[in-house]
């Protein structure tokens, strides 16, 4: 054993597929729709302290064509199985990941 070390970290929860609805509930708003294609359903929602893009998909092989040509563009999302979100702060993100689990993937330069 090793003294002197601090208490670790909780690892993140298990990955699951998310629904918008799901999503918007564990961040605290209401998810106002802006469509829907065969493929993904997309809604914007805010809180008090950001605003955020909700994002679920049919498959995880769709939600990686999504996301591939969506970082193109910039910026950063947090992404599980089925489900990708963006916030303005990355760190709220961070803090998601935390509850909900995914993985951040992008530049968090790169804002929108």
């Amino acid at each position: 054993m090793l003294a002197g070390c601090g208490q670790e970290a909780p690892p993140p929860p298990a990955d699951r597929a998310y629904t918008v609805e799901e999503l918007a509930e564990k961040v605290g708003c209401t998810p106002e729709f802006q469509g829907r294609t065969s493929d993904f359903r997309q809604a914007a929602c805010a809180t008090d302290a950001t605003r955020y893009m909700l994002l679920d998909f049919t498959t995880d092989e769709k939600k990686r064509t999504w996301l591939d040509t969506a970082l193109i563009y910039g910026a950063t999302y947090l992404v599980g199985e089925r489900w990708a979100l963006t916030s303005i702060e990355v760190a709220d993100m961070e803090r998601l990941r935390g509850e909900i689990g995914g993985s951040l993937e992008g530049d968090p330069t790169m804002q929108h």
